[in-house]
């Protein structure tokens, strides 16, 4: 059984109402919402056995009518002799359509029926240049017709749907499977992916997700119309069912603690109108603290940043995580680099990608000129970490340059991200954002290392 968004005095009140009524055969599916229509009235007593009496702790008593036969109202059409899910997407197959999704550092291109690209490019001389690119599984539009003409043959025995909640929403959906792409550097195979398309009515082929759910094996979603002419693959309106909660003698229609609870929610959450309110206007303490400044400069200023959180990152204390998907990287400023995989039971998978030694960051630089920071305002420093764990394929420990950038945020001030890429094999470039790093690049000395600004 489910319970549509509560409070949390809403839910508690719910429970007890099932435990009360013997509620034991419900399902998952079921949807169940409290309503507080107001005084209760004599007609109620007719019907007893559906009617509970609960008792808040503030002595408020609401007599509740529950539902007689609870159900989640199925919607499916039997009869359907339409074309089947697969030719519902032949528009997609029959020709070489492709579409883009542009995440922080990588371009996920798919191509229907045809692969799946994750690459990153750059542009230089104001030409793209792709620095790094990886296939994550090929498919061969013959065997797409060939499975469509299969299943023609069998049209009139139902085929099995596959489910999926995401977001709460369960949705119906039908598989592509992609393989052969790019050889994995960890175990030798070639990367999978598989391509999951999903009813969605105001959706035109957009790729909803992208997750690696383990090393090189991949799942898409695709978000599509073309599926929701099928019923079996039409996104389900569940029946909700509605417990009536109805006050009693001199009872308030709803319980004191319930509507607290809302207004403490409305104003600790932060997509609330309350605090959209605030955040555009700003309050009273704002306005004075800016001392008649014009707000528009005051907005723009850099926050400066915790000079303990500093000082614990240029000590190595203070360690920078980011990454999506199977590996996570962890940067400890004149420590090292990690790429790590943690599991259900919180225990890592690490590679250390590189180890700080001075002396080799200043030979790296000497042989890289065009490494050392440029003079006048500095977008980024590039430091060299080496030493890492040995890599088998290169014959040689692996190394990685990292590249610190100012990324100034107002609204997240302790956002950070990190973007790896390997040119070669198992040598790495990680790219790291923050803003820790905003106040420490004007200071770093003519090797890119960087001095605390709190000395100064």
């Amino acid at each position: 059984m489910t319970l549509k968004p509560l409070t949390f005095l809403s839910a508690l009140f719910f429970w007890t109402l099932c435990s009360k009524a013997d509620f034991n055969s419900l399902e998952e599916n079921i949807f169940f919402d409290i309503r507080w229509p107001g005084p209760a009235s004599d007609l109620l007593n007719t019907n007893a056995e559906n009617t509970i009496v609960m008792t808040t702790v503030n002595d408020e008593k609401y007599k509740c009518v529950l539902p007689e036969s609870p159900s989640d109202n199925p919607d499916n059409d039997g009869n359907y002799l339409g074309p089947s899910a697969l030719e519902l997407l032949s528009p997609l197959f029959n020709k070489f359509t492709c579409i883009l999704r542009f995440e922080h550092f990588w371009v996920y291109e798919l191509c229907h029926g045809h692969h799946l690209r994750q690459y990153h490019e750059e542009k230089e001389s104001g030409k793209p240049e792709v620095l790094q690119e990886y296939y994550l599984g090929k498919y061969d539009t013959h065997q797409f017709k060939e499975t469509v003409h299969e299943q023609s043959l069998i049209r009139t025995h139902k085929q099995k749907v596959l489910h999926r909640s995401i977001e709460g929403i369960v949705m119906p959906y039908i598989t592509i499977n992609m393989t052969g792409g790019t050889i994995c550097d960890i175990g030798g195979k070639p990367r999978v992916t598989r391509v999951m398309y999903a009813c969605h009515p105001s959706s035109k082929q957009e790729i909803y997700s992208i997750e690696e759910t383990i090393t090189c094996e991949y799942e898409v979603l695709v978000l599509t119309d073309l599926l929701c002419e099928h019923p079996d693959y039409r996104l389900k309106s569940p029946k909700t069912n509605d417990i009536h909660c109805h006050s009693m003698e001199k009872t308030k229609p709803r319980p004191i603690i319930l509507q607290d609870l809302e207004t403490e929610s409305l104003i600790l959450n932060p997509n609330s109108p309350l605090h959209m309110i605030k955040k555009q206007f700003g309050t009273q303490t704002q306005k004075e603290s800016v001392g008649g400044s014009n707000p528009m400069e005051s907005s723009r200023s850099y926050i400066p940043q915790d000079s303990k959180i500093v000082q614990e990152f240029l000590e190595g204390r203070h360690c920078l995580h980011g990454g999506s998907g199977w590996w996570k990287y962890e940067f400890c400023y004149g420590n090292k680099v990690e790429q790590y995989h943690e599991d259900s039971l919180h225990q890592r998978t690490v590679i250390i990608l590189g180890r700080w030694n001075k002396d080799k960051h200043l030979e790296w630089l000497s042989k890289n000129p065009h490494k050392k920071p440029k003079p006048g305002t500095r977008r980024h420093v590039s430091h060299y970490y080496s030493e890492g764990d040995f890599c088998i394929e290169a014959a040689t420990s692996r190394r990685v340059e990292v590249k610190l950038r100012c990324k100034d945020s107002t609204d997240h001030p302790n956002a950070v991200s990190l973007y790896l890429l390997e040119p070669k094999t198992c040598e790495y470039i990680l790219v790291v954002e923050s803003p820790i790093l905003c106040s420490l690049l004007p200071n770093a000395d003519e090797n890119g290392m960087f001095r605390d600004p709190t000395d100064q």
